[in-house]
C-alpha cells in the first residue's frame, strides 16, 4: 500500500500547521517522521489517518492511487497506535486485540472463530500468546504497547501509523522493542509511518526519515543520505553534533577556524562568508610527532571514555573549543589523555550560506 499526499496545508486559528507539506511513502516502507516539537509531525500524522482533516485547497491524499482525503478513519482502515497505550482498561489482552474486529458492521465482520484464530496469530507474533487473559494493568508497559499494536495489526490496515510509540517507555525497553519493531516490518511488509523525537531510533528503525521544519518537509532520504548530506543548514544543525565555524570560501579553497582545506565538490560555489559544520567524528586525531601538514595543534580538555566511542573535548590554539569522537581502539593506540597534545584536522565538512 502506496502513500502520496500532496500540498497538505492545516491550521488551526492562526497557526499553520503545514504548510503545502508534500510526502510519498513506498509500499512496504517504514518511514519515520522527525522534528522539533511543534514542526508538524502528529499533525500530518493525524491528517493521514483521517483524525484531523486538511484545509480545502490542499491536495490529495492517495492509498494506492485512491484519494481518500474526505473519507473517514474507518473508511481509510488506517491503524494508529498512540505513545499512551489507549487500551480499555476493562477488557483483556485477547479482547482488546479483538475489539476492531468485533466492532465492525455485521456485514463485514469476520466469524468469532475467525476472530478468534486471528487474534491468537498475533498475539503469538507479538509474543504475548500466553497473556491472552491478563488485564493492561498486569503487563509492563513494553508488553501494553506490543498489545497496542497488535489491535492496530488486527483490522489488516491499509497502512499503520504510530505516534511517539515507544516515547513513554525507559531506555532499555524502548531499544528492545524498535529491535522487535523492525523485525515484525520485516516479516509482515506493512507501510508505516511512525513520528519519533528519538533521532537514533528514527536511523536504526526507518528505511527513510522525512525531517520537518516549520511546517514544511526540509528533507526526505534515508538515515545515510540524511546524517552525512544534510540538504539544508537546519537539518545540519538538528541532527546529530557538530562543530560549527564561520568560514570565507575562494575559488579553490574554504577557510573556517585554522584550516585551509580544499572547497568540496556538493559546496555552494562562488566567493564569500559560509558556515561550515563539522561532525565530531569527522576529525583525525594524531600523536604531534606523526601529524600531517594540514594538522593544527590541539589540547586534551576533557576525556570521555564510557560507551562505544570516546569523546574528546579539545581546545585549539586560540582557545577555541572542538568536540571530536573517536574509537575505543584509536584512544587506545595513541594512548590520550587529558592534558595531552594532539595534531588534528577534519576530514569532510559542509558549507553553507
Amino acid at each position: 500500500m502506496s502513500v502520496h499526499a500532496e500540498r497538505l496545508t492545516k491550521t488551526f486559528g492562526a497557526t499553520r500547521a503545514l504548510d503545502s507539506v508534500s510526502i510519498e511513502v513506498e509500499s512496504g516502507s517504514l518511514v519515520a517522521l522527525l522534528g522539533p516539537s511543534g514542526s508538524g509531525k502528529t499533525t500530518l500524522l493525524r491528517v493521514l489517518a483521517g483524525l484531523e482533516f486538511a484545509d480545502p485547497a490542499s491536495g490529495p491524499i492517495l492509498f494506492d492511487g485512491e484519494d481518500v482525503a474526505r473519507l473517514s478513519v474507518r473508511e481509510r482502515r488506517v491503524g494508529f497506535v498512540f505513545q499512551h497505550y489507549a487500551l480499555f482498561k476493562h477488557l483483556s489482552v485477547f479482547e482488546n486485540v479483538a475489539f476492531g474486529l468485533r466492532a465492525r458492521p455485521r456485514r463485514t465482520r469476520p466469524p468469532r472463530a475467525e476472530i478468534r484464530r486471528r487474534v491468537g496469530e498475533l498475539l503469538e507474533r507479538v509474543q504475548l500468546q500466553d497473556l491472552g487473559e491478563r488485564l493492561p494493568s498486569q503487563l509492563s508497559g513494553g508488553q501494553r504497547q506490543r498489545v497496542a499494536l497488535a489491535r492496530a495489526l488486527a483490522i489488516e490496515p491499509r497502512v499503520l501509523l504510530l505516534d511517539e510509540p515507544f516515547g513513554a517507555l525507559d531506555a532499555q525497553v524502548r531499544t528492545e522493542l524498535r529491535r522487535w519493531l523492525v523485525r515484525l516490518h520485516e516479516d509482515l511488509h506493512f507501510t508505516s509511518l511512525f513520528v519519533t523525537h528519538d533521532q537514533a531510533e528514527a536511523m536504526e528503525v526507518a528505511d527513510r526519515v522525512a525531517i520537518l521544519e516549520q511546517g514544511r518537509v526540509a528533507q526526505v532520504g534515508t538515515p545515510e543520505e540524511i546524517y552525512y548530506a544534510p540538504a539544508t543548514e537546519f537539518v545540519a544543525s538538528f541532527l546529530g553534533e557538530a562543530n560549527r565555524f564561520q568560514g570565507a570560501m575562494d575559488a579553490t579553497h574554504v577557510a573556517f577556524g585554522p584550516w585551509r582545506m580544499p572547497i568540496p565538490e556538493d559546496a555552494p560555489r562562488g566567493a564569500g562568508p559560509v558556515r561550515v559544520y563539522l561532525r565530531p567524528q569527522d576529525v583525525e586525531v594524531e600523536r604531534p610527532e606523526a601529524s600531517s601538514p594540514a594538522s593544527t595543534p590541539a589540547r586534551i580538555v576533557r576525556l570521555h571514555a564510557a560507551g562505544p566511542a570516546v569523546r574528546l573535548e579539545l581546545a585549539l590554539s586560540d582557545g577555541t573549543p572542538l568536540w571530536v569522537e573517536i574509537s575505543q581502539r584509536r584512544q587506545a593506540a595513541l594512548a590520550l589523555r587529558e592534558g595531552a597534545r594532539v595534531g588534528v584536522h577534519p576530514r569532510a565538512w559542509r558549507t553553507y550560506r
